[in-house]
C-alpha cells in the first residue's frame, strides 16, 4: 500500500509539534524543505527564520511566527513606522534575537537612520556574526568610510569560513577602496578560483580595473559578469563609465539607457546620462536630463537658501525680477554667465549671485544683470534659477540653446602686471598651466607634468607660468628652461586675467583657467584627456562654447605626446609664424 504524502499544513502542524518538543533542528528541516518548494510560504518562511535565529542565538521560546508574518507583510507594504514600533516591541521581549536587530538595522535603513542602522546592524552581529549580518554590518561600516573597522569584521569572519565567496568579495570591496590593490586582486584570484561562474566576484574585478584605471579590462570583466547573468543599474553604470573613460561616448550612452530601463528614477544615472548626451551634442534633451544633478546633488556646491518661486521656463518673466545663483565652480559660473545675456532678452530684471572672487571680471563690460551677494536676504525677487539650469528653462522660449559667447574684462586689475608685459616684445608672450587642483579625483587624467609638456614648447616664444601654486621642484624647472614666473600676480582671478590679457595665447589643461582665458576671447590651446569632460564636445579641435579656442585631445589614456606633437605645430603656424610676420595672431581661431 502506497504511504499517504502529507499536506503542507501537515508538515507545519509537526513542526509546531518539534517546537513545543524543543526539537528546533527538526522544525527547521522541516520549515527548510517547504521554504525549498514555496520560498514565500507565509507560514514556513517566517518559521525558518524564528527557529533559525533561536538555534543561531541559543535562545527559547522562538520568536512568534505570526507576529513576524505580520511585520515581514507591513514592510514589504512600506509602513516603516508600524513595522519599527512592532520590532522593538519584540525586542523587549526577545532581547537575544539577532533577527530582530537585522530587522531593526533594515528599517532604519530604509529610514536613512545611519547612526540608527549601525547600532542595530552590530548588535546583530554580536548575537550571531553569521555570513548575512557580517555582510550587512561590514556593508554599513563601508559606506560610512569606516574601512579599517569592516576590514577587521570581515578578516573575523574569513578566519572561521575561509571559502566564503560574499565575504571574500567585500574583503576585495574593502581593499580596493583603501588603494590596496596587489592585495585586493590577490583575494579575488582566491575567491574566483573557488567558483568562477559568481557573477558578483567579476563585477569587483572591473571595478578593481576601474580604479587601476585599466578601464580596457575594466570592460572584460563587467562583460563576462553580464554574460555570467546579471543585470543591474550599477553594472550597466559601471559599463558606461568604462566606455566613457575609453573615449566611446555611444556604447556610453547604449549602457546609461539600459542602466534608465531598470530604474528611470536614479538620479545619478539619470545626470551621468545627461553628461554623456551633451558631450555628443545632444542639447535639448542633454539640458533636461541636466536637471537630474540637482536631485543627484552631484558637485552642486551652492544652492540659494530662499523660497522663492523656481522658474521652469514655462512662466512669463515679462516686467518680473529674477534671481540668478551660482551652482559649481568658478570655471562653470564663467562658461554658463553668456546665458544671463540670453535670459534678459525676455525683459526681465535679474539678480545674479555669483562667487565674489569673480565679480571683478564683469565691470566696464554691458551686462544685464545686478551683482548681489550669497548672504544678501534683501533681495526680493519673483523668481529664482541655478545658472546652470539656465539653458533648459531657456528652450521653452525657444531661445538658441548654446548662445556665443561673451567677452570679460582683462584689464580691471593692472596691479598684478609685470613691467615685462607692458614692454615692447620681440617674441610672441605664451601663458602656460598644465595640472589642475591635485584633489580633484579626475586630476590624475587631466594634467600632465613639465617634462611631459617643455620639449614640445617653441623656442621662437616666451612661455609665463600661469600655475597658482608650485613645488620648489617645478620653481627649478621652470627657472632652467626661462619660464617667467610671476606667480605673485596670480593670487586673484582678476590679476591673473589682467595677465592673461597681455599674452598672445594660453595653453591650458581643463580647469577654470580655460574658461577664463576663453571668455577674454584670448587664443587658446585646451590640452584634453582621453575621456574629457562633457562640456569639449565630441569634436577633435573645436569646441561650441569658445570660438577662440583649440582642442588637442589624446587618442590614447594617459598619452600625450601626440596632442602636445600638434600643439607645437600649431603655435608655430597660428601664433608664431603670423607673429613674426606682423599679422594678428589672434584671428585664425575665429574663422
Amino acid at each position: 500500500m502506497q504511504e499517504k504524502q502529507l499536506t503542507i499544513t501537515e508538515w507545519l502542524a509537526i513542526a509546531i509539534e518539534q517546537i513545543e518538543k524543543r526539537n528546533l533542528i527538526g522544525a527547521r528541516q522541516i520549515y527548510s524543505g517547504i521554504v525549498g518548494s514555496i520560498p514565500d510560504h507565509k507560514k514556513a518562511k517566517p518559521g525558518l527564520l524564528a527557529v533559525t535565529d533561536a538555534l543561531d542565538c541559543d535562545y527559547f521560546p522562538i520568536l512568534p511566527v505570526e507576529r513576524l508574518d505580520e511585520i515581514l507583510e507591513n514592510f514589504n507594504a512600506g509602513t516603516i513606522t508600524k513595522c519599527r514600533l512592532q520590532l522593538k516591541e519584540l525586542a523587549l521581549h526577545y532581547p537575544d534575537s539577532a533577527l530582530i536587530q537585522s530587522f531593526l538595522g533594515i528599517v532604519e535603513q530604509n529610514s536613512n537612520d545611519m547612526q540608527a542602522t549601525l547600532t542595530h546592524f552590530k548588535q546583530a552581529h554580536r548575537l550571531n556574526p553569521n555570513e548575512e549580518n557580517t555582510k550587512n554590518y561590514a556593508n554599513l561600516l563601508i559606506e560610512m568610510k569606516a574601512l579599517p573597522r569592516a576590514s577587521s569584521v570581515v578578516d573575523a569572519f574569513l578566519t572561521i569560513h575561509p571559502d566564503s565567496l560574499e565575504i571574500l568579495r567585500l574583503k576585495a570591496v574593502i581593499l580596493t577602496d583603501m588603494q590596496a590593490f596587489a592585495e585586493a586582486e590577490e583575494t579575488l584570484q582566491k575567491a574566483v578560483s573557488l567558483n568562477d561562474q559568481n557573477a558578483g566576484l567579476w563585477e569587483q574585478y572591473g571595478i578593481l580595473r576601474l580604479q587601476e584605471n585599466n578601464d580596457e579590462d575594466a570592460i572584460l570583466f563587467f562583460e563576462k559578469c553580464h554574460a555570467l547573468g546579471l543585470t543591474s543599474v550599477s553594472l550597466f553604470q559601471n559599463l558606461a563609465f568604462a566606455h566613457a573613460k575609453c573615449g566611446n561616448n555611444k556604447n556610453a550612452l547604449l549602457y546609461c539607457e539600459k542602466a534608465i530601463q531598470l530604474d528611470g528614477n536614479n538620479p545619478q544615472i539619470r545626470h551621468a546620462y545627461s553628461m554623456t548626451l551633451l558631450k555628443d551634442e545632444q542639447f535639448c534633451l542633454g539640458w533636461k536630463e541636466f536637471e537630474w544633478r540637482i536631485v543627484a546633488r552631484d558637485n552642486v556646491r551652492f544652492k540659494h537658501p530662499s523660497e522663492t518661486k523656481k522658474w521652469d521656463g514655462t512662466t512669463s518673466l515679462k516686467g518680473k525680477t529674477i534671481l540668478v545663483y551660482y551652482e559649481q565652480g568658478l570655471g562653470d559660473t564663467i562658461q554658463f554667465s553668456r546665458y544671463i545675456i540670453e535670459l534678459a532678452k525676455l525683459d526681465v530684471k535679474i539678480y545674479f549671485c555669483i562667487q565674489d572672487v569673480l565679480k571683478g571680471l564683469f565691470d566696464g563690460i554691458d551686462f544685464p544683470a545686478t551683482f548681489v551677494d550669497q548672504d544678501d536676504d534683501s533681495v526680493a525677487a519673483d523668481y529664482s534659477i541655478s545658472l546652470m539650469s539656465l539653458p533648459f528653462a531657456l528652450l521653452n522660449y525657444q531661445v538658441t540653446p548654446l548662445p556665443q559667447t561673451f567677452i570679460l574684462n582683462g584689464a580691471d586689475d593692472k596691479t598684478a602686471l609685470d613691467p615685462m608685459l607692458l614692454e615692447d616684445r620681440d617674441k610672441p608672450f605664451i601663458g602656460l598651466c598644465w595640472q589642475g587642483n591635485p584633489s580633484n579625483r579626475n586630476d590624475v587624467h587631466r594634467s600632465l607634468t613639465l617634462e611631459e609638456l617643455i620639449p614640445h614648447l617653441p623656442s621662437e616664444a616666451t612661455f609665463f607660468n600661469l600655475q597658482i601654486s608650485l613645488t620648489e621642484q617645478q620653481e627649478k624647472r621652470l627657472a632652467a628652461h626661462q619660464i617667467v614666473n610671476f606667480s605673485e600676480g596670480l593670487s586673484t582671478l582678476t590679476g591673473t586675467a589682467a595677465i592673461c590679457a597681455r599674452l598672445d595665447g594660453v595653453i591650458a589643461v581643463d580647469t577654470s583657467l580655460c574658461h577664463l582665458a576663453g571668455s577674454l576671447g584670448i587664443p587658446t590651446f585646451l590640452l584634453l584627456s582621453l575621456a574629457s569632460d562633457w562640456r569639449w564636445g565630441k569634436s577633435t579641435d573645436r569646441t561650441v562654447w569658445y570660438n577662440n579656442t583649440k582642442l588637442f585631445k589624446q587618442t590614447s589614456r594617459g598619452e600625450w605626446n601626440a596632442p602636445l606633437k600638434s600643439l607645437k605645430e600649431t603655435l608655430e603656424r597660428d601664433i608664431i609664424s603670423p607673429f613674426y610676420a606682423g599679422a594678428d595672431a589672434g584671428r585664425f581661431l575665429g574663422k
